[in-house]
């Protein structure tokens, strides 16, 4: 659905659950993997900052190598789902907010 023709826009807003769907699916604002990789480094690296983790606590507590979580908040290296997940968990994050945050940064 192209969402900036107007008359599209009109006919959906009238159903608003519709609209919504359609928003759902717009994919004209969505990041390149490699840009959405860098944000979710930039997110692992603010939230472990936040908290006051060292990468050695925050890779003891994600069960990963240190050198890994380097890798992905240097932006060297994306985290596959599975180490995204780990991390998420570590930092008391569920990793549909971490990518969901990431996609709206």
């Amino acid at each position: 659905i192209y969402l900036q023709d107007p008359e599209i826009v009109n006919h959906l807003r009238g159903n608003s659950h519709v609209f919504f769907a359609a928003l759902l699916c717009d994919t004209s604002r969505m990041h390149s993997p490699e840009e959405l990789a860098i944000r979710v480094g930039t997110l692992i690296k603010n939230r472990r900052l936040e908290k006051g983790l060292s990468l050695e606590e925050l890779s003891v507590r994600a069960g990963l190598d240190r050198s890994s979580i380097s890798l992905y908040e240097s932006y060297k290296c994306a985290p596959t789902i599975s180490s995204a997940a780990w991390v998420a968990k570590a930092l008391n994050i569920r990793p549909s907010e971490l990518i969901r945050q990431a996609e709206d940064t």
